[in-house]
């Protein structure tokens, strides 16, 4: 063994990075879509779970606009170029840039997921308007419109689905890519206010402190 004394690297300074808003939010969503989905002709369950989405995504909407500092939309929209960049880094596992905020290839995913949603709940309202002449928008669909929106619907949904798959996954190699967890991360609100760091190999993890 070694006489050199251990080093030991300061544990880095956390950040509050998502407010209660953003936490509450994102898994408020997830537990609607979760049971919409899997049982999507319970009524009046299933319509109660799009309201709930639609709701909580144009709240999202506003709050991207006016919310806190890591909650706003322009504090994770990048550049082509940045996007790329890191796109690139992330599969030739190269140096990370670390972000406090959605790193690019997450914030591509939030507003493709966000839109998704929108693009869920109102087409289920309209669904619902076609069918049952009832919700939101009340006789205003037309009763032709019906097999054509409900196909929509459900394309729409398991698309989503999948994305939402792609997503989990997608954490998953950025928590170890990045050396953070981020799924506690959006139950605490807290990440390690990291700039950048060396590139993900086993000797780097070796001389990782963690």
């Amino acid at each position: 063994m070694s006489d050199e004394p251990e080093q030991r690297a300061d544990p880095p300074k956390m950040v509050r990075a998502w407010d209660p808003f953003v936490r509450i939010g994102h898994w408020t969503i997830l537990a609607a879509f979760i049971v919409a989905y899997s049982d999507n002709h319970s009524f009046p369950q299933h319509a109660i779970m799009g309201y709930v989405i639609f709701g909580v995504v144009v709240c999202r909407f506003v709050w991207g606009f006016i919310g806190t500092k890591y909650a706003r939309f322009t504090d994770f929209i990048y550049s082509p170029r940045e996007i790329w960049a890191y796109t690139l880094a992330a599969f030739r596992m190269g140096e990370a840039k670390e972000y406090i905020s959605h790193n690019p290839m997450a914030a591509m995913m939030v507003f493709t997921l966000l839109f998704m949603l929108f693009a869920i709940s109102v087409s289920g309202m309209m669904v619902y308007s076609s069918q049952q002449m009832a919700g939101p928008l009340g006789e205003l669909v037309p009763f032709a419109w019906m097999d054509r929106l409900e196909l929509i619907h459900h394309t729409l949904a398991s698309i989503t689905a999948w994305l939402g798959v792609v997503h989990f996954v997608g954490i998953m190699w950025a928590s170890w890519w990045h050396r953070q967890n981020y799924i506690l991360a959006m139950i605490t609100g807290m990440k390690p206010a990291h700039k950048r760091r060396a590139k993900r190999t086993r000797a780097a993890d070796r001389k990782s402190p963690t």
